[in-house]
């Protein structure tokens, strides 16, 4: 059994890793704090959902340990970049718990499909008439 997943969240604007932006000239690479270090599969949800713009004014977001790193502007992100990754890691979550349940749901379906077999078996075998 999975352990409880608490939903990520972000919490701050991490100061002290701040720092020019190395790829994007006049940019700022800010980090953002996230509640938690996400799992690896809910980075891969919320990367694979920031791959492609969604919105006209979009900046490249990435996981990088227990933050979200972002090239912006620092007033970009104020405005308007800050509510978008929130809903982002929303729904980053949303989708992590609706595949965490199929996964669960899968593992019952074929825990009970292993225990009505050996039960099966245990039958057959009562039945049976060894020397």
């Amino acid at each position: 059994m999975k352990e409880l997943f608490d939903q990520i969240r972000i919490t701050d604007l991490d100061i002290d890793l701040t720092q020019a932006s190395p790829e994007a000239s006049g940019f700022q690479r800010l980090y953002l704090r996230l509640s938690g270090e996400p799992p690896p599969e809910w980075v891969s949800l919320f990367e694979e959902k920031r791959r492609f713009p969604p919105r006209p004014i979009w900046r490249n977001a990435w996981v990088v340990g227990g933050h979200i790193a972002i090239d912006c502007v620092p007033e970009e992100l104020e405005q308007f970049g800050l509510n978008h990754l929130k809903e982002d890691v929303a729904n980053a979550n949303n989708e992590f718990l609706e595949s965490s349940a199929r996964d669960e749901a899968d593992h019952l379906r074929e825990f009970q499909k292993k225990q009505a077999t050996r039960k099966q078996l245990e039958e057959v075998r009562a039945r049976l008439k060894f020397d």
